[in-house]
Order: C-alpha cells, then sequence, then structure tokens
C-alpha cells in the first residue's frame, strides 16, 4: 500500500495536472478547477493510502484494567505513602 500510495502522490496525480494532457483532451481554460480539483483529489489518495499503511504502526493507549490486581496492588502502595 505504501508503494501504491506513493505512486499516486508522485506520478499519476502529476500526470492529472499537467495542462498537455488536458489540452489534448480539447479542454479549454475554464476546466482548470476540475482540473485542479481532480489532481488534489488524487494526492488525497495517495496520502490516504500512506496512512492506511501506517495505521497498524501507530502507538496506540494502554488502557489499564481497574480490576486487574496490579491496579489494586498500585492503589494501595500510594495509599501506604501517605
Amino acid at each position: 500500500m505504501l508503494a501504491t500510495g506513493l505512486a499516486v502522490i508522485l506520478a499519476i496525480s502529476r500526470i492529472m495536472g499537467m495542462k498537455r494532457l488536458w489540452a489534448g483532451f480539447g479542454c479549454t481554460s475554464g476546466i482548470y478547477l476540475a482540473k485542479r480539483v481532480i489532481e488534489e483529489g488524487l494526492e488525497l489518495f495517495g496520502y490516504m493510502l500512506i496512512f492506511a499503511w501506517a495505521a497498524p504502526y501507530l502507538p496506540l493507549p494502554r488502557l489499564v484494567d481497574e480490576s486487574s490486581d496490579s491496579s489494586r496492588s498500585h492503589r494501595s502502595r500510594i495509599a501506604s505513602r501517605e
């Protein structure tokens, strides 16, 4: 997924942003907004692919179970210090 995202960002979105390509389709200067939307949308899609690849590697906060013995012993140590 990382390679696909990079390919979309570095190649496909740049190709879709080329004025020569749009001129080849017979588009006039009024189509500039559509060209920008397509180019930026492809870049966003590439970034989302990269994020989807990286998401499993992001650190997640650890959840502490209040009913576990370790949390009770920790609370009792804190109470004994006071």
